[in-house]
């Protein structure tokens, strides 16, 4: 794979380079010649109407060197001319032309002839020549042909090829020598990057790209991007093989224990009351089961994300608590809220549903670890656009080396081992999944007094005040009324 990359990026660039050599000089030829051209043109045409004004009405001064004086400027010009009658005969020329004159209608002349004149390549024999054919007054309106040589033009256009030539093979040579460089390391970078993304793929979930050791400046940030992506990847999976471990320890005991019920109520005949008593202890576990398949089903589903609504925060902590209310009463555990009055306008970013879900777990874990008689205490305070939520019992509290394990799944502490607390761990973690996908942030810690303290953070979402009458006092909610 690096070679063929590094080849074909070698072939690609070296194309590139030497078409654009190819544009460029081609169109340099072009108009340098055309321009070299042009002058060489109007120099024929002006010697040439020079030479027809100065032999008046004697052609034959041609044929006679010293009797026909030449301008100044044509001294030195090697020049060919020939003048011909309307008919297109031979009139006279110059010596060099002698014997070999070319007959007028081998020109091709358009007809009617241009008044600036007709040009054209002659070539005689070995010389090139660049020639104009005139009309000549002086030969009763005959045609004057005044040649020149083009090897100057034509020796400049030589030279621009051989400067094309030797500097498109050094762009060449120097574009093939960067282009394999730059391509094998290049083509070196993405060999790595799909090295581990296979070892990946086959689930070798520590493999790293190694980002400070790639050559190109945007494979090395891509390439942290990968190695950030495989790193959350493997903290993902670690954590769903451990969620799973625990999912199937916590489900095991008690299907268990239900297992070894009904075979031992099977093993002889009982009685009706025996049966009876059996009956609700199985649905007892039952009931358990059910709670845990709840619990991990919510924590499945809250996973998966779900928009985000508007949810007031009074009628959520009122039903959180209904549900515990029997169970707090039977223990004597109070709740107290401060400020006793949320206002109708205070919402967080989250469905009713999902915050008293985080509502009622917060409760349920503080009245499972409170004491007989004990206070649990919702205290609610809002920070610019964030509402806080602290729940604090006077409980046990937590030990500091378990703070950080609180929020996670199926995670009991030692203090629920201690108190044979029911439960599977999974209250905590669905409070930290729900509130983290609305953007918000958790907190454990320990409470004033002793006891833990469980602090939730959500976004505040402004509710509008309902216009006309003033809303009704709203009573405190208390856990012994």
């Amino acid at each position: 794979m690096t070679r063929h990359l590094s080849t074909r990026l070698t072939f690609l660039l070296s194309g590139v380079t030497l078409t654009t050599l190819a544009l460029c000089f081609g169109v340099t030829y072009v108009l340098v010649r055309a321009e070299e051209l042009r002058d060489l043109d109007s120099t024929l045409r002006a010697e040439a109407t020079a030479t027809a004004l100065g032999l008046d009405d004697a052609p034959a001064a041609l044929l006679q060197p010293g009797l026909f004086r030449l301008p100044d400027s044509l001294q030195n010009v090697d020049h060919h001319v020939a003048i011909y009658d309307p008919s297109g005969t031979i009139l006279a020329t110059t010596p060099n032309l002698q014997h070999r004159a070319p007959r007028l209608r081998s020109f091709g002349l358009p007809r009617p002839l241009p008044p600036q004149g007709a040009f054209f390549d002659l070539d005689l024999g070995p010389e090139r020549l660049r020639a104009v054919v005139l009309r000549h007054p002086q030969a009763g309106a005959g045609f004057l042909l005044f040649a020149g040589t083009r090897e100057p033009a034509e020796d400049d256009a030589h030279f621009l090829l051989k400067v094309f030539g030797v500097l498109s093979a050094l762009a060449l040579l120097t574009t093939i020598t960067a282009a394999r460089l730059f391509g094998q390391r290049l083509a070196a970078d993405v060999e790595r990057l799909a090295l581990v993304a296979r070892r990946v793929g086959e689930g070798e979930l520590s493999a790293r790209v190694g980002a400070a050791e790639l050559w190109s400046i945007e494979l090395t940030a891509l390439g942290r991007d990968v190695d950030a992506m495989i790193h959350r990847l493997s903290e993902s999976l670690t954590a769903q093989r451990t969620f799973v471990a625990h999912a199937a320890h916590e489900l095991r005991s008690p299907l268990t224990a239900l297992r070894g019920e009904l075979q031992l109520s099977l093993r002889r005949p009982r009685s009706s009351e025996e049966y009876a008593a059996t009956l609700v202890r199985l649905n007892q576990d039952v009931e358990g089961l059910v709670a845990l398949a709840e619990d991990l089903l919510a924590l499945a589903r809250s996973r998966a994300g779900t928009a985000a609504t508007v949810a007031p925060l009074e009628p959520a902590v009122r039903e959180a608590w209904r549900t515990l209310e029997i169970r707090a009463k039977s223990r004597n555990v109070t709740l107290s809220v401060e400020p006793e009055r949320l206002g109708p306008e205070l919402s967080v970013a989250l469905r009713s549903s999902e915050l008293t879900r985080v509502l009622r777990n917060l409760f349920e874990n503080a009245v499972t670890y409170s004491p007989a008689g004990g206070l649990i205490r919702l205290t609610v305070r809002t920070r610019d656009d964030v509402v806080e939520l602290q729940v604090d019992d006077s409980g046990p509290g937590i030990p500091e080396q378990e703070l950080p394990h609180v929020f996670s799944p199926l995670f009991r502490g030692s203090a629920a081992q201690l108190l044979d607390a029911n439960g599977a761990g999974l209250g905590l973690a669905i409070v930290a999944t729900l509130v983290e996908e609305a953007g918000g942030e958790v907190h454990a810690g320990a409470a004033q007094g002793g006891g833990a303290s469980l602090t939730v953070r959500l976004p505040r979402t402004p509710r509008s005040k309902p216009t006309g009458q003033p809303p009704a006092a709203r009573p405190s909610v208390h856990g012994d009324e």
